[in-house]
C-alpha cells in the first residue's frame, strides 16, 4: 500500500465520522449506546472537530512525498493517535461501555494505528533519488 493511499483512507474515515458528531450528535450517539447529556453532545462535537482536523491533515498529506520529513512526521502523529485511540477504545469495550458497534471503533484504530506503525519502521531511502 502506498503512504497516499493510507492518507486517503484515514481522512474518508475521519470526515466520515466527525461529520455525524459534529451534525447530529444527538442521533449518532444512540447507535454507539451512549446517552445523550448536554456534556455528551458537547464533547461529541469536540470529538468531531478533532477528526475533522485529522480528516484535513490526512486528506493534505497524500501529496506530501512519501519520503520526506514531513510525512514522517504526519505518519508519526497519526501512529501515536491511533494507538491512544486502540487502547481506549478497548478498554472501554472490556469495561462494557457502549455496545457491539464500539468494537468498529476497535478495530479502525487497531488497523490504522498498525498501518501507520509500518510505514513509521520503515527506513527512509538515502539514495539520490530522494535528496
Amino acid at each position: 500500500m502506498k503512504l497516499a493511499t493510507l492518507f486517503t483512507v484515514g481522512a474518508i474515515l475521519s470526515i466520515a465520522f466527525a461529520v455525524p458528531l459534529l451534525f447530529i450528535p444527538g442521533q449518532f450517539l444512540p447507535m454507539y449506546a451512549v446517552e445523550t447529556t448536554p456534556g455528551a453532545l458537547l464533547l461529541a462535537r469536540l470529538l468531531g472537530a478533532a477528526f475533522t482536523a485529522i480528516g484535513v491533515l490526512s486528506w493534505l498529506a497524500r501529496s506530501v512525498p512519501e519520503e520526506s520529513a514531513g510525512a514522517r512526521v504526519v505518519v508519526r502523529a497519526l501512529l501515536v493517535g491511533n494507538s491512544i485511540g486502540f487502547v481506549v477504545t478497548l478498554a472501554g469495550r472490556l469495561q462494557g461501555v457502549g455496545n457491539a458497534l464500539g468494537w468498529t471503533s476497535v478495530v479502525i484504530y487497531a488497523l490504522l494505528a498498525g498501518a501507520y506503525g509500518m510505514f513509521a519502521m520503515r527506513k527512509p531511502r538515502t539514495d539520490a533519488a530522494t535528496a
